[in-house]
């Protein structure tokens, strides 16, 4: 306040404020609440004020031609008129009454302060600075450690003259040492009109933690009902929480959710459980819980040690196509269950892994179902040898079951162990703008197994070299008006052997193929110890890229290359394992392309294709663009292909329309399938004090096809509270959007 401090030192300044007067451009003192405020000199500003001495002891100041400001530490009062007590120190103030300290500024027709800092305000206004909530009460009472009692009381963050929301209640204490507000017969009032009651109410002023029940969260689905869920969070320690949200849904009956979470330096963890006792539909209690945990038992930057948990497991095994929150959570088809111990330094890591999967779709037969490691003991590494040799290892030791064996397949479910080792060598020769890598790889498994069919191998092996030579040129120049732009030009030339072997004896524990991979430059077709592909080849590619010259950031790269057979592949697949002569020779492999474009001008675009030369078809490919400026203005369109399997076209987008107004969407179209199999539309309106998104979609929720209706709702009132899913879910659907903005 400009009335604060004056020119020069008045009468009233000379009789009680020995240290000068503070000048016009010094900040305010920073709050000091060790000492008490009653030792702390008054400063007095009536520049033109009268100032008359009554026999009673009280000083009148009322001001000629500006308003009487005092200040005592932190906190400023200026009024129209100003009586103080000498000796107590004590103060009225009257006639459009500022009072003003770090945490918040008050308005009043008169107030009363004593001398140990405390005020009381009649027909007041108040704003809260830590959180921009501001309000009106008949009565206030500002404690010394700047804490409020209110009575009579409208609380809102926004800041029009007629609010979009606005709490009623009939007293509230606001505590800034625990940023926390309590009130009691409280009145939620929306435009206006009154939504919600509650006798008493507990929320955080700030971003403080507080624990108490949050604002309900309404939802519903054509294969559910309509749910009313009341959250109640607990904020048990500072690096502890909890919620719990008990649901009651139409059609299901009664629901408990909750989520535990801890946090500290060395560890975290979060808990998830869901417990349906009697599911109106089936009759029977439901379930599901989820563990993830992760401790670090060294605290040293070259070593590390690291516990991790993660544990996840339902009741039935149609929990998430009835509850999950996402097309991610519908369409699970396996949980995990693992514990891990892991041990690293600078050049090696080993590890402790004993997993599980629980299997969700029944359809799939026992044997194709993943197995259970119990337990895989890896270590892998590399160490630099002399004359500029590289050395490394992977290798591991593994024991794989299966928790149920059918013992009437005609086919058993084989389990053993296996035991792995690829050790490496290679001879880096590298050059500026070149490089040439020499390298030889020995692949070594071997197998103890059980439940073999009759007369099989149960100690079967597969011992294989792997030849590679890697070459390859980086040519480099600059360009742009400022040479601002730096162009590259890389060839690249890798030649693989690997001579054939039988592995028709071999079980599958853990090998694949690289789902949609299009990584040109591969040493073996395969995912995992169990299988070795055979080849004579050399793949050739070139890549150019457009970076930028000063911190290296890509704008733009592209790759194109291909594979050029000298002879005829035998292990071409997981069940193709013996050399058949009849096969016809492929002199080449299909033609690789990749193109990435990063954010230039709000576009990226990434697409990838593997191209068949010999039928002139494409086999496999992908693209996305996305169009993003910010958070809040994205646009999505993506394409996935892969012959026979999947042809998938998606887009989605959030865009503000207007200034108060957004729209979102997404479609996902099966051009096999000839059908939508996910979509939703959605809406939000912004104020500066509340936002408001409701989300009504449609999508495939189960492995057979079904759809689902469901709407989404989200509710936030700024400095409040934030109440419903559609943030989360939208955030989970549109790629680059984010409510946080």
């Amino acid at each position: 306040m400009a009335a604060l401090a004056a020119p020069a030192m008045t009468r009233a300044q000379a009789l009680f404020c020995p240290a000068p007067a503070l000048g016009s451009n010094i900040p305010a003192p920073a709050l000091n609440r060790s000492s008490s405020i009653d030792e702390t000199p008054i400063e007095l500003n009536a520049d033109g004020a009268d100032l008359d001495l009554n026999p009673d002891g009280w000083m009148t100041l009322d001001g000629a031609t500006n308003r009487v400001a005092a200040r005592q530490g932190d906190r400023a009062i200026s009024a129209d008129q100003l009586r103080i007590q000498p000796r107590s120190r004590e103060m009225i103030a009257s006639g459009s009454v500022n009072i003003e300290d770090s945490t918040v500024f008050l308005t009043g027709s008169n107030a009363t302060l004593n001398a140990t800092g405390g005020a009381q305000v009649e027909a007041a206004g108040f704003v809260l600075k830590s959180n921009a909530g501001r309000g009106s009460a008949r009565k206030i009472e500002l404690g010394a450690q700047g804490n409020l009692a209110l009575d009579g009381v409208q609380y809102t963050t926004c800041q029009e003259a007629t609010p979009a929301w606005r709490l009623k209640l009939s007293d509230l204490d606001i505590n800034q040492q625990t940023r926390t507000g309590t009130g009691r017969n409280v009145r939620l009032e929306i435009k206006g009109i009154p939504v919600f009651y509650t006798p008493w109410i507990s929320f955080p002023v700030g971003d403080a933690r507080k624990s108490g029940f949050l604002f309900p969260i309404f939802g519903g689905s054509s294969r559910g009902g309509q749910a009313l869920s009341i959250p109640w969070y607990w904020n048990i320690a500072p690096q502890y929480d909890a919620t719990l949200t008990p649901t009651f849904d139409t059609a299901r009956g009664f629901r408990m959710d909750s989520e535990f979470r801890y946090l500290d330096q060395s560890s975290k963890a979060r808990l998830l459980a869901g417990y349906l006792p009697r599911d109106s539909k089936t009759g029977a209690w439901r379930g599901a819980v989820s563990l993830q945990y992760q401790h670090d038992l060294l605290d040293d930057p070259d070593r590390g040690l690291r516990l991790a948990l993660n544990g996840n497991a339902v009741r039935d095994k149609l929990w998430y196509e009835d509850f999950g929150a996402s097309s991610d959570q519908t369409s699970q088809v396996y949980l995990g269950r693992a514990l891990r111990l892991d041990a690293q330094t600078s050049h090696w890591r080993g590890e402790l892994l004993v997993q599980s999967l629980q299997t969700l779709d029944d359809s799939i037969a026992l044997t194709d179902r993943p197995y259970t490691q119990l337990p895989r003991l890896s270590i892998s590494g590399a160490e630099r040898l002399p004359l500029g040799m590289q050395f490394a290892l992977d290798s591991e030791l593994s024991y794989f079951t299966r928790g149920v064996i059918d013992t009437t397949l005609q086919t058993p479910s084989v389990t053993g162990a296996r035991l792995y080792l690829q050790p490496q060598l290679s001879l880096p020769l590298i050059r500026p703008g070149m490089y040439l890598k020499p390298g030889v790889r020995w692949h070594y498994s071997r197998y103890q197994l059980q439940d073999t069919a009759s007369g099989a191998d149960r100690s079967p092996s597969l011992s294989a070299p792997t030849y590679t030579l890697d070459a390859g040129v980086i040519l480099e120049r600059l360009g742009g008006k400022r040479q601002q732009r730096l162009y590259t030009l890389e060839p690249r030339l890798l030649y693989v052997y690997v001579p054939y072997r039988a592995q028709n004896e071999l079980p599958l524990f853990d090998t694949g193929i690289p789902d949609l991979s299009l990584e040109l430059f591969r040493t073996n077709r395969f995912l995992g110890p169990d299988r070795v592909g055979d080849a004579n080849q050399l793949s050739a590619g070139l890549t150019t890229r457009m970076l930028n010259s000063a911190d290296g950031t890509t704008y733009l790269s592209g790759t194109l290359g291909g594979a050029l057979y000298f002879s005829n592949p035998c292990v071409t697949s997981l069940t193709q394992t013996l050399c058949n002569a009849t096969t016809n020779r492929e002199r080449s492999s299909d033609l690789i392309g990749e193109l990435s474009l990063a954010a230039y001008k709000n576009l990226s675009v990434n697409m990838g294709i593997q191209w068949d030369p010999n039928l002139a078809r494409n086999e496999r490919g992908h693209a996305s663009v996305q169009y993003r400026t910010d958070s809040s203005h994205v646009v999505n369109l993506g394409y996935r292909f892969e012959r026979g399997s999947v042809e998938q076209w998606e887009s989605s987008f959030a865009w503000p329309l207007g200034r108060a107004w957004s729209g979102y969407g997404r479609v996902v179209y099966s051009r096999l399938d000839k059908k939508v199999l996910d979509r939703f539309v959605g809406m939000e309106y912004r104020s500066c004090c509340f936002n408001v998104r409701a989300v009504v979609g449609r999508a495939v929720t189960t492995r057979s096809g079904q759809f689902d209706t469901q709407y989404k709702l989200q509710l936030e009132l700024k400095g409040l509270s934030s109440v419903g899913t559609a943030d989360a879910f939208l955030e989970g659907a549109i790629a680059g959007y984010s409510a946080r903005q």
